[in-house]
């Protein structure tokens, strides 16, 4: 609710709506991809009710249905939780256009989101087995983490912001930003924009969504085959210890707790999947975000930064570095 709570800003903002509409499904997008990482994923890629119900008069292509409608059902509650209360305001704010096309966009961006991960699932399980498809599965997890972050900052930065004016000038590599599809229908619907940028951003935003998930019905009984996979645990690892690793850990630690504590926080940070899955996309959002702010900022000239304030920022790190010296931490 708190979140919904913040995208009314969005909702509320000056009738542009491809930019207000984009950045409000662009969060949603965000959370939702992030929920279905996180807690639904496990539901898709279940296998512990197989022998139970395989020996059973049960269709398997029924099983498969019946996993696709519970996700799709809690991600529902989860979507009216966060958008009920913007929505209704944007009904007031805007009429019942503007009402119907958001409940719309919002439908079709759910099933965008279960078809394309659930196709994904399914490419993983054709090509990998074992060890192997577990932990390709956890990177593809980290992977959509890390890409939702980078694609919430690039949607941000579509936009130029000139004398308080928004404006867009569209680009190839806008296509892949899905939230930007459903801010141009809105935008199309609302304004009578008829572009064909936003023609096309409209007919992507229909088709993608039911052509993914007619996709991930019709190949139901390969994924539900394809799932045996990962029962099967692969051969064992032979973890042979390095001579170079003993002496860096030797000279690293000094005594035998630490060296105990060390080795098993890195056989931990290598091998445990929901701590690298929770931790992984963090470490790799601080690599990648400097390079964004660093592109953005290619537009600005030597002159502009020596006559504002941000390089102000190198002397303070300097003294606040000196002070962690007198920390606790």
């Amino acid at each position: 609710m708190l979140f919904g709570l913040f995208l009314v800003i969005f909702v509320v903002m000056e009738e542009n709506y491809l930019f207000q509409m984009s950045i409000f499904y662009g969060i949603f997008t965000f959370i939702i991809m992030t929920s279905m990482i996180s807690d639904f994923s496990s539901v898709l890629l279940d296998i512990r009710d197989r022998n139970i119900l395989f020996p059973k008069p049960v269709n398997r292509r029924t099983i498969s249905t019946a996993k696709l409608v519970h996700v799709i059902i809690y991600l529902s509650f989860l979507t009216i939780a966060l958008v009920s209360i913007p929505l209704l305001i944007g009904l007031v704010r805007h009429g019942i256009l503007f009402f119907l096309v958001s409940v719309l966009s919002v439908i079709l961006l759910n099933l965008l989101v279960v078809g394309i991960t659930a196709l994904l699932y399914l490419f993983i399980l054709r090509l990998f087995d074992g060890e192997k498809l577990k932990d390709i599965i956890n990177y593809v997890q980290i992977g959509l983490s890390l890409s939702m972050m980078v694609g919430y900052q690039l949607l941000v930065r579509s936009f130029e912001f000139i004398d308080l004016t928004i404006s867009l000038e569209p680009s190839w590599w806008h296509v892949p930003i899905f939230p930007m599809w459903y801010g141009a229908m809105m935008d199309m619907v609302m304004n009578n924009v008829f572009q064909p940028f936003n023609l096309l951003f409209t007919a992507l935003g229909i088709i993608v969504p039911l052509v993914s998930l007619a996709l991930y019905v019709t190949f139901n009984p390969t994924f539900e085959q394809s799932l045996q996979k990962l029962v099967y645990q692969g051969k064992a690892k032979v973890n042979k210890r390095s001579k170079l690793k003993e002496r860096i850990l030797t000279i690293i630690c000094r005594s035998q707790e630490e060296k105990t504590f060390f080795t098993f926080a890195r056989l931990m940070m290598k091998n445990e999947r929901d701590f690298k899955l929770k931790v992984y996309p963090s470490l790799g959002f601080s690599v990648v975000i400097p390079f964004i702010f660093i592109m953005s900022g290619y537009d600005q000239d030597f002159d502009s930064i020596a006559n504002g304030k941000l390089k102000n920022e190198i002397f303070c790190n300097g003294a606040f570095i000196l002070f962690l010296n007198y920390t606790d931490l």
